[in-house]
């Protein structure tokens, strides 16, 4: 539950200090029982970026504030980049 807790409050479309409080508490509880639960499981990558999650909130807020399509022309502006790994890039934005 602490899991389900913790995704609630990071994907609302308001946050507060107490609700990042919130976050922070619920998945550091999540993550404690996952370790008692499973010793021998070490963190995947994804559970320890979860941990850094409290922090986009604090900086940029709620997460449809910055996933929206406003950052979504972007990442179309980004694959129309042509560059494979080559100095001097020339950069083709049709």
């Amino acid at each position: 539950m602490h899991l389900v807790s913790a995704v609630r409050i990071a994907k609302m479309r308001v946050s507060s200090p107490s609700q990042i409080t919130a976050y922070d508490s619920h998945i550091q509880q999540y993550l404690q029982g996952i370790q008692e639960l499973f010793p021998q499981q070490k963190l995947r990558p994804a559970q320890h970026a979860a941990l850094h999650i409290s922090e986009g909130l604090q900086k940029f807020g709620p997460d449809h504030s910055h996933s929206a399509s406003f950052y979504e022309r972007y990442i179309s502006l980004f694959h129309k980049m042509n560059n494979n790994n080559t100095i001097g890039v020339s950069y083709n934005l049709r």
